[in-house]
């Protein structure tokens, strides 16, 4: 069973590995009625490196992230990169969504093991740290704010891997969209509190834990616009000279440089305040 099972687990690595994205016309038309009802204008482009690898998207999620598919068609038509969106545990474990975002956009249960494995091979991925929480903001939430919590891990990757952080802002969906209740979503998956909440999210979402709720939402027909993408300036994470040497070799088998709490702390810090003073902007644009 051992042999097999490692013959499967590399059968999987190299499945997740050798994603392509479809072709620009055909994930045009996948996303053509979506961006009919929230067409996209992206700003910024000049912003992104002329090396169009090793990049992590760090993004606001706008609410139900209905936003997503027409952010990557953007980055994809307009600037030629498909970033694979990091997604919650949780979605991949609902039968058939792994498979639906898995050959939609590529998009990959957000595990260490997986990012390691593709920041590896120089993959461009795409996250929100604010998770399902943001994108499933409350009535009493402000609009557009970034509801991190002690999301941290996205840090640590980018200076493990010595990638180029690149914070993108999203502003449109939430003047578009307005929530007018809470479904109190985890009470009801317990049974009203006969099941008791996790402790943590990490092995079933966020839909599970304590307070949890998914936002109802209407359109506001007299409000409706664009949504604005915003590419900031890139944060590139900052090496030892040694670990910087040998993560600029591309080499899979390069020793990886594990960074202090202090050093993910300050990242983390440093491209949030990146973030939101390109939610700002593009409020104010």
């Amino acid at each position: 069973a051992g042999p097999a099972l490692d013959l499967e687990d590399r059968a999987a690595e190299r499945e997740l590995v050798n994603w392509e994205p479809m072709s620009k016309s055909a994930f045009a038309a996948v996303t053509f009625w979506q961006r009919r009802i929230m067409p996209a204008k992206l700003l910024g482009g000049e912003n992104l490196p002329a090396r169009r690898e090793r990049l992590l998207f760090v993004g606001n999620h706008a609410v139900w992230g209905l936003d997503v598919p027409v952010l990557l068609h953007s980055l994809y038509s307009e600037e030629n990169v498909f970033p694979r969106p990091l997604g919650s545990h949780a979605w991949f474990a609902a039968p058939l969504m792994k498979e639906l975002m898995a050959v939609m956009v590529g998009a990959v249960d957000g595990t260490e093991p997986n990012c390691d494995l593709l920041m590896r091979k120089g993959q461009n991925l795409l996250v929100y740290p604010g998770g399902e929480r943001e994108a499933w903001k409350k009535v009493s939430d402000t609009k557009y704010s970034l509801i991190w919590g002690e999301a941290r891990g996205f840090a640590r990757l980018a200076l493990r891997h010595a990638y180029t952080i690149v914070p993108v802002a999203t502003v449109g969906t939430e003047d578009t969209f307005q929530v007018v209740a809470d479904f109190p979503l985890s009470k009801v998956l317990r049974l009203g509190g006969l099941i008791p909440a996790p402790k943590s999210k990490k092995t079933a979402g966020n839909a599970l834990m304590e307070g949890s709720t998914l936002p109802l939402l209407l359109p506001r027909v007299d409000e409706l616009q664009k949504v604005y993408f915003k590419i900031g300036r890139p944060i590139p994470a900052r090496l030892p000279t040694f670990f910087q040497a040998e993560a600029d070799t591309g080499h899979p088998d390069a020793e990886l440089y594990e960074p202090t709490p202090a050093e993910v702390e300050a990242l983390r810090d440093e491209v949030r305040e990146a973030l939101e003073r390109e939610v700002s902007w593009l409020i104010d644009f």
